[in-house]
């Protein structure tokens, strides 16, 4: 009896690892593009690299991190919104899993979320760029040395 009911879960979950595995170039070409952006361009971060800029998520990696050492206070520090996206993103994806469809909460939670981190990124912009990590701007990145280099051909 118990098999029915999680077989739907578990065919659930193959069909999630499947997609994965169908999109492994995807993941492939972030990888490798961000490694080379770490190496060349100074930042991992593909908005960074790309713009100078940091992007909402900018210091998502740190937040997450503070929070595996259990230091919270340093996790809201780096993204405030870190722990409350992770809860609503893994509560969606348990109900996926339970239910076979996302719950009808979170189609108005998401934009909400969406809205708090551009909010929460314009305030960090404001108040912490480009003075303190992880705000600072990248002057390496492609779209500043793409500028310069066009000013230096009308400069002379």
């Amino acid at each position: 009896m118990m098999s029915t009911s999680v077989n739907p879960i578990k065919a659930r979950i193959k069909k999630a690892c499947h997609a994965l595995i169908d999109a492994w170039w995807v993941f492939l070409l972030i990888i490798v593009y961000t490694i080379l952006a770490h190496l060349f361009l100074g930042s991992s971060c593909v908005m960074a690299s790309t713009t100078g800029f940091p992007c909402p998520g900018c210091g998502g990696t740190r937040a997450f991190l503070s929070l595996l050492h259990g230091d919270f206070l340093g996790s809201l520090k780096y993204h405030p919104l870190l722990i409350p996206a992770f809860a609503i993103l893994s509560a969606n994806f348990i109900f996926w899993l339970a239910i076979g469809r996302a719950p009808r909460w979170f189609r108005h939670v998401l934009p909400g979320l969406a809205i708090a981190i551009a909010v929460v990124s314009a305030v960090r912009l404001v108040l912490l760029f480009p003075h303190s990590d992880p705000m600072k701007y990248n002057n390496l990145a492609v779209l500043p040395r793409v500028v310069f280099w066009i000013r230096s051909l009308f400069s002379n």
